[in-house]
Parts: structure tokens; C-alpha cells; sequence
């Protein structure tokens, strides 16, 4: 190999290896950061402010202003204090729905429950809708205290795909008391770790 022959190729590796450096150093490495954002059963979603919807109005009532409901759980021990109660009773033409929009990856849905309380039938049944398909079911009979159960997970799914889902629970069942406290999600956002400039 001549001289000539061997600067040539010096030349060209220190090109390659100086493209390689420029390639690694100059560009971003993308990866997905995962947070969890909870909406409250009042306040909403703490990031986009959407509130769950609650059907039919006239079936729920925000339970920690409530002046004629039998079930009282304590105020201090709810989620910022506040909890939606719905009822759902055989007869009812509507189902007592609350729906909740979120986009993410996982879900987790908490309730209060009740147990035996004097004048009122406290069971729990639920179903859950994720973008209109049943995707589980929750049920809760009381026991002989008179406690309250809170923070209860509910509904817990930790594998859906990434994107916008809408999320509904259903009181179901002869009698369904359903005390709706907050929903946590994950969310997944791009999140850029490295750039050098």
C-alpha cells in the first residue's frame, strides 16, 4: 500500500468516525415519559379541566353537599373532600352512568363504599365500559359494620393501548349504590432526554 493509499483511507475513517460523533452527539433521543393524572369526581381532570358527566343529572348528587341523603361518609376522608352518589334501582328507565375522557394508558377508578346503614340499601354493582365494550365488573355487598371503606380501586387496567378512550361505570343490578371519588391515569407524552448542542 502506497503512502497516498493509506492518507486516503485515514482520511475517510476519520470522516466516518467524525459523521458517526456528529450523528450521536447532535441528535435526540426521544422517549416516552410516563405521568398519572387524576380527575376528580367534582373538580376534573387537574391537567385539561374536563369533568366526568354524570347521567342521568337527576340520579346523582354531590354527596359531600348533600342535605337528604342517607349515606354520609366523612367529608376529610374523600378525595379534595367531595364524592358524586348515584342510585340505581331496578325500575329506572336510564342507567346511572358516570363517563370520564382521558387519553393514556392505564386506568384506575375509586370509590367509597358503604355498609350497613340504617333506612338504606348500600350494595354496590358495577360494570365497566372502556370505549363502549364491557371490560369488567365490580360488586360490593355490605358487611353488618356501619364504616366506610375509602380509596377503593374499583377498576384497575394497567394495558391499554395509548391514545383517547372514554371510560364509563355503570351501577347495576337490582340496587346499586355507586359513591364515584377519582380517577387516576397514566399519561404518555414524548418527553426529549438528550440533546447537545
Amino acid at each position: 500500500m502506497t503512502g497516498s493509499s493509506l492518507a486516503t483511507m485515514s482520511r475517510q475513517l476519520s470522516l466516518s468516525l467524525n459523521l458517526l460523533s456528529f450523528l450521536v452527539i447532535y441528535s435526540t433521543l426521544a422517549a416516552c415519559a410516563q405521568t398519572n393524572r387524576t380527575i376528580d369526581d367534582q373538580f376534573g381532570d387537574q391537567v385539561t379541566a374536563l369533568v366526568p358527566v354524570y347521567s342521568p343529572a337527576t340520579a346523582w348528587k354531590q354527596g359531600a353537599n348533600c342535605t337528604d341523603c342517607l349515606v354520609n361518609p366523612l367529608v376529610s376522608q374523600a378525595f379534595k373532600g367531595t364524592w358524586h352518589q348515584g342510585l340505581h334501582t331496578a325500575g329506572d328507565v336510564e342507567s346511572t352512568v358516570v363517563t370520564v375522557s382521558f387519553r393514556g394508558t392505564a386506568v384506575y377508578a375509586y370509590c367509597v363504599l358503604a355498609n350497613t346503614i340504617s333506612y338504606s340499601n348500600t350494595p354496590t354493582n358495577l360494570n365497566f365500559r372502556l370505549n363502549n365494550t364491557i371490560v369488567g365488573t365490580f360488586v360490593h355487598t355490605p358487611d353488618a359494620s356501619t364504616t366506610f371503606i375509602y380509596n377503593v380501586p374499583v377498576y384497575v387496567n394497567t394495558s391499554i393501548p395509548n391514545g383517547l378512550h372514554t371510560f364509563e361505570i355503570e351501577a347495576t343490578g337490582n340496587t346499586s349504590l355507586v359513591m364515584f371519588d377519582y380517577l387516576t391515569y397514566t399519561y404518555v407524552t414524548p418527553n426529549f432526554l438528550m440533546r447537545w448542542r
